[in-house]
């Protein structure tokens, strides 16, 4: 910990009675700091006197607007927190409420679904409104329903303002909820018929009333093909790491019988890799490394996961398989986000930035929802009483995600090269 003196302090290094030791060292050499204010500290004087401590979290030299973006990473990094929340304990949760076991992969899978839903929406809404204000309001919005899940169920019912939603919207809903319904009640029941249909009618007139809108959600005459190919990669690899997730955890806890507290443990891989993944993403395109190229690697990592998972045996020690599949996919997770929006923002004018990042957390968090659901019917399907074959199931259908993601990417990121060596 570095404590910064006052001037006239003498230079060189002494220790205090508190067993501080005391450096000459300039400010703008310290990330972070506590920046304690003395009185007395003067040539001659054998102990400073401590008059007065300011414990500041970030020095001086950190600005306003940069203080501003480390809370704002802060507070994103909790909202992926709130969704980790939903995989440990939904056994749980679903136990208490009587669900089957492939209903308890609607939990995440709403969360995936409205976070896509409202994503292009809310994104336009913040250029008209400002972001920073509507960041604000969102986490309020939060912190309510969160609030309002741990009412008891015999607390009485308010009745609430019901906005008005937007087509895009309801199309994303009704035709994910139709997916994720279809593994409980099948495909013959009208509740999902009806739901995809209406979904798919919804989706196709919100593209055909954006493209005649004056200020439109998704600016669709912009969005050319290689757009398009940049959303379809994305679409398949986080799908994949929907599944991979979701079935790794209930694996874990259903079929080897760890604790939720022992699955917990087993992700402390994750904040790691994602670390490694950062920075390995800026370092690689700092050395030149196109975009296309690591989002063509990160799909790698996706496939691998899947992988060991849908070979490994039952009861396998950890570090042979799990631990691995925790310390290799969030290299795709956190590859593929970066690559993406910066394909994206390039491929889009200046005045539509804010555009390029809400499509790409949309494709993001639907596709995760959206692959859990299709997981959900396949694992139905092929289970016939086993459990494990119905995961094993699931898996398979994320490796052929992946690989076809591997696949698609791979190509374009050789197509891009050649379109940039023949321009």
């Amino acid at each position: 910990m570095v404590i910064p003196l006052q001037s006239g302090s003498s230079a060189g290094s002494r220790d205090n009675r508190l067993g501080f030791k005391h450096l000459q060292t300039p400010s703008n050499t310290e990330l972070f700091s506590c920046d304690l204010l003395f009185a007395g500290d003067r040539p001659g004087a054998e102990y400073p006197r401590l008059y007065g401590g300011r414990i500041s979290c970030f020095p001086n030299v950190i600005s306003p607007g940069d203080r501003y973006a480390l809370y704002h990473m802060l507070c994103q990094g909790m909202v992926q927190a709130s969704l980790a929340q939903s995989f440990l304990p939904n056994r749980v949760i679903g136990e208490s409420f009587g669900a089957k076991s492939v209903d308890t992969a609607w939990y995440p899978a709403a969360y995936g679904m409205t976070s896509g839903a409202f994503m292009l929406a809310s994104g336009r809404l913040g250029d008209i409104v400002g972001h920073k204000r509507l960041f604000v309001v969102a986490w309020i919005a939060l912190i309510i329903w969160g609030l309002s899940s741990s009412l008891p169920v015999s607390a009485p019912c308010f009745a609430a303002t019901c906005f008005h939603r937007l087509i895009e919207i309801q199309g994303l809903l009704l035709f994910n909820f139709a997916w994720n319904r279809a593994p409980e009640t099948g495909w013959g029941d009208a509740q999902c018929i009806a739901t995809l249909i209406i979904g798919l009618i919804l989706i196709l007139a919100f593209f055909a009333i954006e493209k005649r809108a004056s200020q439109p959600i998704i600016p669709v005459t912009e969005i050319d093909r290689n757009a398009l190919w940049v959303l379809l990669i994305e679409a398949l690899g986080w799908s994949s790491f929907g599944i991979l997730i979701f079935y790794s955890i209930n694996f874990v806890i259903r079929v080897r019988g760890d604790t939720m507290l022992s699955a917990a443990a087993q992700l402390v891989p994750v904040p790691l890799t994602g670390l490694a993944a950062t920075l390995l993403t800026a370092f690689l395109l700092n050395k030149g490394a196109s975009a296309p190229m690591i989002l063509a690697f990160s799909l790698l990592w996706f496939c691998v996961g899947n992988i060991i998972l849908a070979t490994m045996e039952v009861h396998h020690s950890y570090w042979l398989d799990i631990f691995w599949v925790w310390a290799l996919s969030p290299l795709g997770m956190d590859m593929s986000f970066p690559a993406g929006t910066l394909l994206l923002s390039s491929l889009l004018p200046r005045d539509r930035q804010g555009i390029a990042a809400s499509l790409i957390a949309t494709v993001v968090y639907y596709s995760q929802s959206l692959g859990l659901g299709i997981a959900g019917v396949v694992e139905v399907m092929v289970a016939h009483g086993s459990e494990m074959k119905g995961y094993r199931g699931a898996w398979y259908l994320g490796i052929g995600l992946s690989g076809f993601g591997l696949i698609v990417s791979t190509a374009y990121a050789i197509y891009h090269a050649a379109a940039k060596r023949a321009t």
